[in-house]
């Protein structure tokens, strides 16, 4: 189940979706991941006829082969023991990120590790909008730096002059934390639709708008079209954009919903900052006409 925003997430103070919050380990996370292997343990440690505890066999290797190729520590002071093979492992809860990410990889890579603990943890983690996934063994990032500071470029561009399209950015965020995919594709397509309204006020939906942009400010018109033709989302009512949102929630993705976010944002932007760079030139332009010394001769 996705764990649903938090007051600061739905408010918009922390713009960031949880998926570009790079080289970050929530408390949250580290909890959820001590939940996973402590059941774990406990599941494979064995009792005696007696039900004291014996030995802890799958843990107890992974764990003393990270005490040694991880920690670098030497091996008789490795402890076997139950309760300390679980305090060794959760202590690796509370390490720095990367190191943290490092432990997990390890275990996973471990020929000992549980079957079913990785497809677990990743769980989690989408639960949770982590921005890292175990993939084939290796601890991978769904996004990247790139697409956290140009989504914050756009929010920052759009907050003077476009507070709406930057309002539907936040909400795209807040959806993509919370899991909401179909709901964050809506409100990344809704920002670049707010800019284009202002844009052209009466044509209502994004292809107008675009034509007239492209009229008025000499917007590429292969620019144009290719952003029409993303995926289908523009003034189409019996498109995919349709299919997809707002029938069947399920056939859209997180990558899906993160892909979209970075393109609407970016667009957005663009948008913006080329009709204000139109308006400045054409200012410009009416400014040296009216100051030029023939402006009264005849024609």
């Amino acid at each position: 189940m996705i764990r649903a925003p938090t007051f600061a997430e739905r408010e918009g103070v922390k713009a960031l979706p949880r998926q570009l919050e790079l080289r970050e380990v929530s408390q949250e996370i580290r909890a959820r991941v001590w939940t996973i292997i402590h059941e774990s343990i406990e599941a494979n440690t064995k009792y005696d006829s007696l039900e004291s505890v014996t030995r802890v066999y799958v843990w107890e290797t992974i764990l003393k082969s990270a005490w040694i190729k991880v920690d670098h520590k030497f091996a008789d002071e490795f402890s076997a023991k139950p309760r300390d093979i679980a305090q060794y492992a959760k202590s690796k809860m509370l390490v720095p990120y990367a190191e943290f990410l490092e432990f997990l990889e390890f275990i996973a890579q471990h020929r000992s590790c549980p079957r079913s603990l990785v497809g677990h943890l990743n769980s989690q983690f989408e639960s949770c909008g982590f921005a890292y996934r175990i993939v084939d063994g290796i601890v991978v990032p769904i996004a990247n730096e790139q697409m956290a500071e140009a989504f914050l470029t756009a929010v920052g561009k759009l907050s003077a002059g476009y507070s709406g399209s930057a309002q539907h950015l936040k909400a795209a965020a807040s959806a993509l934390t919370a899991g909401k995919y179909a709901d964050s594709v809506r409100e990344s397509i809704h920002a670049v639709e707010s800019v284009a309204r202002q844009i052209c006020p009466t044509g209502g939906t994004l292809g107008p708008a675009l034509n007239e942009f492209e009229n008025k400010y000499k917007l590429h018109p292969a620019l144009k079209q290719g952003f029409k033709n993303l995926y289908g989302y523009t003034n189409d009512e019996e498109g995919i954009r349709h299919a997809l949102i707002d029938e069947d929630d399920a056939r859209v993705g997180e990558d899906e919903a993160l892909y979209m976010l970075g393109a609407c944002a970016s667009f957005a932007a663009f948008l913006s900052s080329h009709l204000r760079r139109a308006e400045i030139s054409m200012g410009s332009s009416e400014a040296s006409i009216l100051n030029s010394p023939h402006k009264h001769l005849p024609a």
